[in-house]
């Protein structure tokens, strides 16, 4: 994470110094909302051999189009696919889809990213990794709510808001996938 570690360096920079060096790399975790460092990135791999996942689930519309003008496969890596994996997986399923018209596809893509959003919301009020201990809590996979430093723990009145925010946010996932989530 650029933001955490103080290193700025563009992707695409990074990818074409480091396949010198090692020729056998497979992809990277894109962490950066330059969409036009991404950009570049399909373009110096027009073969497709390398994958770019984006971490943050909030511009994957804007990652999707790229792949798909490009042909390449989407994929991503991010927090919410911890404990709303049928929602990141129906995007994917949308953004690799040849059945709909772009409109109707993007259309699509950004109502998910819309919910994506909206735990971005929830997090900024608190702590991001709090909400995913949450929602994780939420659906059993977590017993705890409590995090490692440096995040901040969550004080009861903020676990019981995110838990509703959380709850109302699970309604119109299933609302939107029809019963899946």
């Amino acid at each position: 994470f650029p933001g955490m570690t103080g290193g700025n360096m563009k992707a695409s920079e990074w990818t074409q110094a480091a396949r010198v060096v090692m020729p056998n790399l497979a992809g990277l975790k894109f962490t950066s909302l330059d969409v036009v460092d991404y950009a570049m990135l399909c373009q110096n791999d027009p073969n497709n051999h390398l994958a770019f996942l984006p971490g943050y689930e909030s511009a994957y519309s804007a990652f999707a189009a790229l792949n798909s003008s490009t042909g390449r496969r989407f994929g991503g890596v991010g927090g919410c696919s911890n404990f709303m994996n049928s929602l990141m997986a129906r995007f994917i399923k949308i953004a690799e889809s040849d059945e709909m018209t772009s409109k109707t596809k993007f259309k699509q893509l950004e109502a998910i990213t819309t919910l994506v959003r909206r735990v971005d919301a929830i997090a900024k009020k608190t702590s991001f990794t709090a909400v995913l201990k949450v929602a994780m809590q939420r659906l059993g996979i977590a017993t705890s709510i409590a995090v490692r430093l440096p995040a901040r723990e969550l004080s009861a009145e903020e676990a019981k808001w995110v838990k509703g925010e959380l709850d109302a946010l699970y309604v119109d996932v299933e609302r939107l996938l029809g019963g899946e989530a």
